[in-house]
C-alpha cells in the first residue's frame, strides 16, 4: 500500500529545516505525482454514530443512524455519508 503524505506539510518542514537556496529535493516534492484518494472519516468520529463500551472500557460496536434504517458498525468503519455529516457540524 502506498504511503499518503500531505505535500504542503512536507514542504513546510523542508523549508523550515533547509538552509540556503532550495535544493533538488524540494523540486522532487513539488513535482511528485499525486494519488487519487479521499480522506476518510471513521465511524467513531462521525456525528451519526453512537459507540458503546464494555464494562472494562473497551470500545466495541456502535450504531449508525444516518439512513432510513439503523445499522451496526465498528469504530473503524466508514462510509460516504460521514463526510457530509462532518461538513454540517
Amino acid at each position: 500500500m502506498a504511503d499518503l503524505i500531505d505535500r504542503d506539510a512536507l514542504l513546510a518542514a523542508y523549508d523550515a529545516a533547509h538552509k540556503g537556496p532550495p535544493g533538488g529535493a524540494r523540486k522532487l516534492i513539488v513535482e511528485a505525482p499525486a494519488v487519487d484518494a479521499v480522506e476518510v472519516i471513521r465511524c467513531k468520529d462521525c456525528l451519526f454514530w453512537t459507540g458503546f463500551k464494555l464494562a472494562d472500557g473497551t470500545e466495541c460496536e456502535g450504531v449508525c443512524d444516518v439512513g432510513e434504517e439503523r445499522c451496526i458498525t465498528n469504530s473503524n468503519g466508514y462510509c460516504y455519508w460521514a463526510e457530509e455529516a462532518k461538513r454540517n457540524d
